[in-house]
């Protein structure tokens, strides 16, 4: 068989890896630009300023935790995708 007749799945499993930690990543970017928005939006229109929880954040500064630890998700998604694309030789 050919890697033609395998259908989508076809090709390494290297490359597998590689598309699908760029869709990882992908996802991950526009779910961190959305809390960020999100968490922007909050703040400026001043969404529940007067509450906090038990870290003594409001709900905006929370959802700006969220944010940058997603974007911490993101990066390390780049890294490992960079590394599969150089075959793992470093």
């Amino acid at each position: 068989m050919t890697a033609q007749e395998h259908g989508p799945r076809s090709g390494t499993g290297q490359q597998r890896r590689r598309q699908g930690l760029t869709r990882m990543a992908v996802i991950s970017a526009v779910l961190t630009v959305l809390l960020a928005a999100d968490a922007t939006y909050m703040s400026v229109s001043g969404y529940g300023s007067d509450s906090t929880n038990n870290f003594h954040l409001s709900d905006a500064a929370t959802v700006f935790v969220a944010a940058g630890i997603l974007l911490l998700v993101t990066a390390a998604l780049l890294l490992l995708r960079s590394r599969a694309s150089d075959g793992g030789h470093g």
